[in-house]
């Protein structure tokens, strides 16, 4: 079992500021199962209520107490404050580490403080939230794994300080994590919403809690027999397995109860070698319903062509909507939240539908535009459209919008494909964003499958009509600094399905904008937002203009010393890489921006030879910075 740290990590000191704190021991119940009930500072013998503040303290006494073997740990109250959790139950082995997908995935989406629970087998995310009330237990549907979620809850939290390895180090507002969540598992175990109602009275949050023997005493001999039966080496495991999950869909269990009672007996280690339990589930109870039968007895059977066929095929030429960023076909736009993707796509909206240009000098081919701009009021976007066109441009009709539309699965797909086929010349239908559209996700979908069945219908819809759909999203707090399609929030099922990605992103260096797709060659060009006019600009390559920036600090430092500089002196003195200083230094070289003296010894090419002066002359690294940081004060 994990101790309390002494010393709290960094995220979370603010929390100890907050007069917030009780102490905990280690007990057991009637039924002889270990509890934590918390305790007052003041009063160590007595229980503290988490409805009560005169019954917390301070953050340095609740350290004390433990540090005096007084409690076994020290923890926050979450009442009414603004400080929320997710608890990840039994999704870690104690002795390995090892942590269970569903966990893992979990903590990458909220991107926040994450510590390891007092039992060593449990995971706590810890952030910021001041959405309404929520205390729930929610099952993790597929897996025997569950999570409790608490915002504004009245009850306490452990701290333990014991972080979990790579995760967020500061405590990041999760509001939307905890909604998102909650509605997904809502909808994946068949619950009805209740966010502010706790659960207490049926801890899986969803159905009655039946023990294993009551769920087992609902199927007949033969079944359980089935069900208890140890596995044969030469018999179908797979087979026996749906037979199993048929049956007992038929006799009228729900999803979590199959889960349940197939992973609590060795039927369920028939699915110990890798096989997708919830989905089998599904296809199971599709069978049950007829529709497997009715889809398969729909589908066409598959058209075979031939390569010479395909020869003698001819094919229009791919269409740009912006010359060599978006074209026909599906695009996902993703950036951090307030970095300014609805401007960008506003602004190429604006342009196609007017013919004009958009970043700068890229010129737009004319055509129709339908904007969903499902963020936004009618008041906002119009501010914004003025920002954009300024006061004396003529609005275009070829501009189309809608601050409302149906999500994918609920007419959505439909109501875009009719605007296509009623436009004169559809050329761009612009989706900002996609959370306010995606289809809801599925009973015991896998999150990949969900986040690429949001993007395939639009994809489907681009490609049967040569239109260009662009899907405005997020990127996660965190991502990959070697593949940028891997800071998409979500899963890579989201930019797998789409044709193309843009990621327009933000660092030291400035703003970026980077692509590639199937018809798309990669492409990163550096943009700048004019603040005045709200659009943007490209620079011009990302690598050229970084590039430009480490020459002009080169030329710099040689303009400012009055003796050749070695590479590493240059390096030294502009603060770069000193490969990168010598590969420059070869390119400047060769069109003559620095002057070559000797071996390994570089100029500026305007350098004229002052007069002798040794009392000027710069004759080390430490003469340079002294007199490029101004010399003297006096």
């Amino acid at each position: 079992m994990s101790p309390p740290s002494q010393n709290l990590p960094e995220a979370l000191v603010p929390l100890t500021a907050k007069s917030r704190w009780v102490v905990w021991r280690w007990e057991k119940n009637d039924k002889g199962k270990l509890t934590k009930p918390p305790y007052r500072l003041d009063a160590p013998s007595r229980k503290a209520s988490s409805t009560n503040n005169t019954e917390w303290g301070e953050y340095e006494a609740a350290r004390l107490a433990v540090e005096k073997g007084n409690a076994d740990g020290i923890g926050f109250v979450l009442t009414d404050s603004e400080t929320a959790a997710f608890d990840l139950d039994d999704c870690r082995n104690s002795s390995t580490g090892v942590v269970e997908d569903w966990a893992l995935r979990l903590v990458d989406r909220c991107a926040s403080y994450t510590e390891i629970t007092p039992s060593g087998t449990g995971l706590r995310v810890i952030g910021r939230a001041k959405g309404e009330k929520v205390h729930r237990k929610l099952h993790i549907p597929g897996t025997g794994g569950s999570l409790e979620v608490y915002r504004k809850a009245e009850r306490y939290i452990t701290i333990t300080g014991n972080v979990f390895p790579g995760c967020w180090p500061s405590l990041a507002n999760i509001d939307e994590e905890i909604d998102e969540i909650v509605s997904e598992l809502d909808r994946a175990n068949g619950s009805k919403p209740n966010g502010a109602a706790k659960q207490e009275s049926q801890p899986n949050g969803h159905e009655p809690d039946l023990s294993e023997e009551e769920l087992l005493a609902r199927c007949g001999a033969a079944l359980r027999k089935l069900i208890r039966s140890e596995p044969d080496p030469f018999e179908d495991r797979s087979a026996v397995a749906f037979s199993v999950l048929n049956s007992l869909i038929a006799k009228g269990f729900t999803d979590t109860q199959v889960t349940a009672v197939v992973m609590a007996n060795p039927i369920g280690r028939r699915y110990a070698d890798g096989k997708d339990l919830a989905a089998d589930i599904r296809r199971a109870r599709a069978k049950s319903d007829g529709s497997e039968r009715a889809e398969r007895n729909n589908k066409q059977p598959p058209r075979i062509a031939s390569a010479a066929d395909l020869r003698r095929k001819v094919f229009p030429n791919l269409r740009y909507i912006v010359p060599g960023l978006i074209a026909e076909g599906c695009t996902l736009l993703a950036g951090r939240p307030k970095l300014g993707k609805s401007w960008l796509m506003l602004d190429i909206g604006l342009a196609v539908a007017a013919g004009r240009f958009c970043l700068g000098e890229t010129r737009c081919e004319q055509g129709d535009v339908l904007y969903l701009a499902l963020e936004d009021n009618e008041r906002r976007l119009q501010r914004r459209i003025e920002k954009v066109l300024g006061a004396f441009v003529e609005w275009p009709e070829a501009f189309e919008y809608a601050t409302e539309w149906p999500r994918a699965n609920e007419g959505g797909i439909e109501a875009i494909r009719n605007w296509v086929t009623a436009a004169k010349n559809p050329r761009l239908v612009v989706v900002d964003v996609l959370m306010m559209f995606r289809p809801a996700r599925g009973r015991n979908d896998h999150q990949y499958e969900a986040d690429y069945n949001a993007i395939k219908g639009l994809q489907t819809l681009a490609g049967e009509f040569n239109v260009a759909i662009v899907i405005v999203h997020h990127t996660r707090k965190s991502g990959s600094d070697v593949d940028p399609f891997e800071k998409v929030s979500g899963t890579l099922g989201l930019s797998g399905a789409a044709d193309a990605a843009l990621i327009l992103d933000r660092d030291g260096n400035g703003a970026t904008l980077y692509g590639r797709g199937r018809d798309v060659e990669e492409v990163e060009v550096a943009v700048e937002f004019d603040k005045a006019t709200c659009r943007w600009i490209i620079l011009g390559s990302a690598a050229e203009v970084r590039r430009t920036d480490e020459r002009s600090l080169i030329l710099t430092a040689l303009r400012e010393s009055k003796e050749p500089m070695s590479p590493t002196e240059i390096a030294d003195a502009t603060l770069m890489s000193n490969q990168n200083v010598r590969q420059l230094l070869i390119k400047m070289v060769k069109v003559s921006e620095v002057r070559k003296l000797g071996r390994a010894r570089y100029q500026h090419p305007d350098h004229n030879p002052p007069p002798d002066h040794n009392d000027h002359k710069i004759t080390n690294l430490d003469d340079y910075r002294h007199a490029r940081d101004g010399g003297d004060d006096e």
